[in-house]
């Protein structure tokens, strides 16, 4: 890639690459807005969590952050990170890791 394609050797470029790379570059696209939207997402849980606490309600907020992103989390890889917080949360909790380990985690995970 990065190299001009001349009119001729685009038209020979098979169309599954073609649209490999297109597909490619869209996927790429939604990723960096999800990105650029995490911090804004995670303002909006905020106020909302406020919102509700001057409204009187007893309840925390029930929103996740990918609830205010863009675009939706590649459903893959947010259920491999599902199952990697759980097997890690049964090794914290069977003392299976060391604590210094768990504090260097800590920023990175949230062991619901």
């Amino acid at each position: 890639m990065g190299v001009e394609f001349s009119r001729s050797s685009f038209l020979r470029t098979p169309l599954n690459e073609i649209t490999f790379i297109v597909n490619s570059w869209y996927d790429e696209q939604k990723r960096c807005a999800n990105i650029q939207s995490i911090s804004t997402a995670k303002l909006t849980q905020v106020v909302l969590s406020t919102a509700a606490a001057f409204g009187g309600s007893k309840e925390p907020t029930k929103t996740q952050i990918s609830d205010f992103l863009p675009f939706e989390l590649d459903k893959e890889a947010s259920e491999i990170e599902s199952n990697t917080k759980k097997i890690l949360s049964k090794l914290i909790k069977r003392g299976s890791i060391p604590t210094h380990v768990i504090a260097a985690l800590h920023s990175q995970i949230s062991l619901d």
